[in-house]
Order: C-alpha cells, then structure tokens, then sequence
C-alpha cells in the first residue's frame, strides 16, 4: 500500500558491527576469558559489515533511481565462521585464548542454563538463549552482488576493520 503512494527501498543488513555494538560485544568478552568457540557440526559462516557502510548503502539507496521498489542486503563480500572472527579478535587484541570444541547439544543446555542464572541473579550473562541459537543456524550468508550491480556500492571497510573499530570502541568505553 505505501509502495504505491510513495518511493521505497528495503536494506537487509548481514551482522553489523562497529563502535559500541551491544551485540557482538559477548564474542569479545569470551575472547578476553581465553576461549574462542570452535562450533561443532557443519560449517557456519556469516556476513559482517561495518555500520558505517550500511549508512552509506542507505544513503545511496535514498537517492539512487535504480533503488526505488527493490530490496538490497548490505554485507561485505567476506564471510566468517564464530572461529576465525574470534581468532580474529584475539589476535588484534593480543589475548592469549584457547580453541573451545562446543557441541550443539552443549550450547544449547549452557545458553539455557545461563537464561536461568540471569533470571534467578539479576546478572546478565555473555552466553543466553537467544545467543546459542543464533550461533547454531546453518549460516546467516547473503550476498551483496546486487547493490553493487544496480547501484554501483561496495563497502569500504573490511571485516577485520570493523572488528578492529568495534575492540577499540570497547576499550575506550571501559566495556573491555
């Protein structure tokens, strides 16, 4: 109804990071414990991108001809498996961490358990329910070929650019 009476577009963002992200700050809390999760099971990879680049992609979306009517997801051509993004992070940051095998039936009893701890204690935990299923889809991939096609954008930052700004935020903020 409103695509009618008006120009839209729609952004599907991957997983975005940047400074002061609440919700990749647990990969980088685990990391600073010493563990990097290795998640059993097939591989899961995702697409990341950097805040700064979906603003970008809108804005160009906002005002692109090409946009209007379509649909566009914002990612980098870059994916990643939880593994390499918090090798990643440990390497960056200079944490000494250790590979962690989880099994799937494991995550999901620990993210159980933790929504319990929070619920009985007040405290949140780095690990929750919602956070072990995330990690356990078969991947959250998607493809930018699209917005660089009809609308000439590519994103500038690189993965490890956006993990580097994201630990950095963290830091400065006192959050790690």
């Amino acid at each position: 109804e409103v695509a009618k009476k008006r120009e839209v577009t729609s952004c599907r963002p991957s997983r975005i990071m940047g400074p002061l992200d609440h919700e990749n700050l647990p990969f980088f809390k685990l990391t600073k414990r010493g563990i990097i999760l290795k998640l059993m099971g097939p591989e899961r990879r995702l697409s990341l991108i950097d805040v700064d680049d979906v603003v970008q992609q809108l804005m160009v979306q906002a005002s692109h001809p090409k946009a209007v009517g379509e649909a566009f997801f914002s990612a980098s051509s870059e994916t990643m498996t939880i593994q390499e993004l918090m090798t990643t992070i440990a390497e960056y940051m200079k944490y000494p961490a250790r590979i962690i095998p989880v099994p799937e039936v494991l995550l999901r009893s620990a993210g159980a358990l933790a929504d319990v701890v929070s619920n009985l204690t007040g405290r949140k935990l780095v690990l929750n329910r919602k956070l072990a299923a995330q990690l356990l889809v078969p991947g959250w991939v998607c493809r930018n070929e699209k917005a660089k096609t009809l609308l000439g954008f590519t994103p500038k930052l690189s993965v490890v650019e956006a993990i580097k700004r994201s630990a950095d935020s963290y830091v400065k903020a006192g959050w790690l």
